[in-house]
């Protein structure tokens, strides 16, 4: 990514977390930027493009930070976890500006923009969540995986909002003691006694069910693509060809940089040598995610 285009992001962020993504302009940001307000829309089609953009900055730069640590060789799996935690809270803290947008545009109801982005997330970070559980706790919490993970993620976010915001007498390192004591207070008694209380919960996110809406999401979209394409009498290696190009557009569109010359080139392929049942899919698919591509 180039310096000005970095520098055009920050500025952005920090008008965002001033005065709301909606109240601020495309001019403004320019402004702020040093540069014209053509220029502006040269590495952005537009304010949403813009901040889809810096949510996938972040989040691609937290999962790095992430697989980082899951490399090292130094470390067991529970020290790799609370490692990962801290450093997560660690970096939050030094961005509090995009904690701020990012957690004001993710309860914006019904109609945002990124919705599709905060369920995708949502989905990968809960089953990371409940994958570290049986792994760092062996096999007896299997069954009660998807409690733990609702149990640690709400402490850590609940309390990480006093260093965030309200007070400096608690840090990110207690934040983080804090809930792996609690949630190995919670495995040590009775709960694995209990009928588990949640199942599979990363199946679905909280927004599909409260902010439902008339128009198709992308991962929707993608999996009634794959299901379709999976029931078709097809050769399997063609079956197989058509979802990994239906998964790489997929892949592409979530990069902070997504190149539209690969994008434009699996669409191609999709719409001319894809099976007939799938192109009013796939159609549907290239319109919405061009209009909101990041």
């Amino acid at each position: 990514m180039s310096e000005k285009k970095e520098m055009i992001l920050r500025t952005a962020l920090s008008l965002f977390a001033q005065k709301g993504h909606q109240a601020t302009s495309m001019q403004e940001i320019a402004e702020a930027s040093g540069v014209a307000k053509g220029t502006l829309y040269t590495y952005f089609q537009s304010k949403d493009d813009l901040l889809l953009t810096i949510f996938k900055k972040y989040y691609r730069q937290f999962i790095d930070k992430l697989q980082m640590i899951e490399n090292r060789t130094d470390l067991s799996e529970k020290e790799k976890f609370y490692e990962q935690v801290y450093t997560l809270l660690s970096e939050m803290m030094n961005l509090r500006e995009y904690i701020i947008v990012y957690f004001r545009e993710q309860f914006i109801p019904n109609e945002s923009t990124f919705q599709d982005f905060f369920i995708q997330t949502f989905h990968e970070s809960f089953k990371w969540l409940r994958e570290k559980m049986i792994i760092v706790y062996g096999e007896k919490v299997r069954s009660h995986a998807s409690d733990l993970a609702i149990f640690f993620h709400a402490i850590i976010k609940h309390f990480f909002f006093f260093p965030l915001c309200l007070s400096h007498s608690v840090t990110a390192k207690d934040v983080c003691n804090f809930a792996f004591h609690r949630l190995e207070d919670v495995i040590d008694g009775s709960i694995l006694q209990e009928e588990p209380l949640t199942t599979d919960l990363d199946r679905f996110h909280p927004y599909d069910q409260c902010n439902m809406k008339s128009k198709p999401s992308i991962p929707n979209i993608l999996q009634t693509i794959k299901e379709k394409v999976s029931e078709l009498t097809l050769p399997s290696e063609k079956k197989d060809t058509v979802i990994q190009t239906v998964e790489a557009i997929f892949r592409e569109w979530q990069k902070v940089d997504p190149d539209q010359i690969i994008l434009s080139g699996l669409f191609l392929y999709l719409k001319k040598e894809g099976p007939n049942e799938i192109k009013n899919d796939i159609e549907v698919l290239e319109q919405f995610l061009f209009k909101n591509k990041g």
